[in-house]
């Protein structure tokens, strides 16, 4: 059964894309990200998942959670994070080479706090605002999207309403129409098979930029987009000039949905041509699954 505090005027969990928005408050602040923040690690390194460490599939959550919910001595939830990281550290380390790394951005978010206290939630509150988005505790009481002292947990947490996942969008699209290509190919292009990649067409050059995934076509930004956990995306396309959304809920359904993971495909190729809005419903053997999909014009983005 759906469960209603996810619809359209509550909050969406929307996972990774916690990420894009710890990666946009990096890129507001005057923080010098070239800053090594592990041995020869710097904190762009971390932010564009060219860490050289792998910590998506071994990263486990449960674990992280309950560090998160019990670990209350200040540097404590560091020293986990710095552990498991270097626990992960090849010995052959090629930055070279994305690797999705979900444990660097709760390292991440350390070193902002520390740096700038509280610029993260000022820049929340600023720019999406205070009743659209929080890193509070999730209606179910499973997750909480900040530790004992406060600290936001970068890699997931960030809860969001409509109107506040419109109003990152905005932002994010104030931001990168400054971008020069030579900007975001601070990295190699993703590769073909990368699952980051979300099943775009070959042509499409995919750079990770502060925890945006950008595209470049024939030498030029035509798009930007944001992913988190089983298919929820926000993006922007700056040729047809439009934006879209999809979350899901639940979003810890493991059925196959093609469809789903397919959204991104289709909104780079078909955008004028997708409904505006829509809520689809599928049910599997236990409960429903709902897709809501927002597309628009970025002219109508709004502060």
């Amino acid at each position: 059964m759906i469960i209603d505090f996810f619809r359209n005027e509550y909050f969406y969990e929307v996972l990774s894309i916690s990420k894009s928005v710890v990666g946009l408050a990096f890129l507001e602040s005057a923080i010098n990200v070239k800053e090594s923040i592990l041995e020869n690690i710097s904190i762009l390194d971390a932010l564009c998942h060219h860490t050289g460490i792998e910590n998506d599939d071994s990263f486990d959550f449960f674990e992280f959670m309950h560090k998160i919910k019990t670990e209350k001595e200040k540097g404590g939830i560091d020293l986990y994070v710095r552990t498991a990281l270097l626990k992960d550290k090849p010995i052959d380390l090629n930055k070279n080479i994305f690797k999705y790394n979900n444990l660097a951005y709760r390292l991440l978010t350390g070193i902002l706090q520390s740096k700038l206290p509280d610029h993260l939630k000022n820049w929340v509150h600023k720019n999406i605002g205070e009743k659209n988005a929080n890193w509070e505790l999730s209606e179910d009481g499973d997750r909480i999207g900040h530790d004992l002292n406060g600290i936001e947990n970068g890699l997931n947490g960030l809860r969001l309403t409509k109107e506040g996942a419109l109003k990152l969008l905005y932002n994010a699209n104030r931001i990168f129409t400054t971008l020069q290509t030579t900007d975001v190919k601070i990295y190699p292009k993703l590769s073909f098979e990368s699952y980051f990649r979300a099943g775009l067409p070959q042509n499409y050059d995919v750079y990770c930029y502060y925890g945006w995934y950008i595209i470049v076509f024939e030498g030029v930004i035509t798009g930007a987009f944001a992913i988190g956990f089983k298919n929820q995306f926000i993006c922007l396309d700056f040729v047809t000039k439009f934006y879209g959304i999809q979350f899901r809920v639940p979003f810890w359904d493991e059925t196959v949905d093609e469809e789903a993971y397919d959204f991104l495909n289709r909104f780079f190729s078909q955008t004028p041509k997708m409904i505006s809005e829509s809520t689809t419903r599928s049910k599997t053997p236990d409960y429903t699954v709902e897709k809501f999909i927002n597309i628009g014009k970025l002219k109508n983005l709004r502060i």
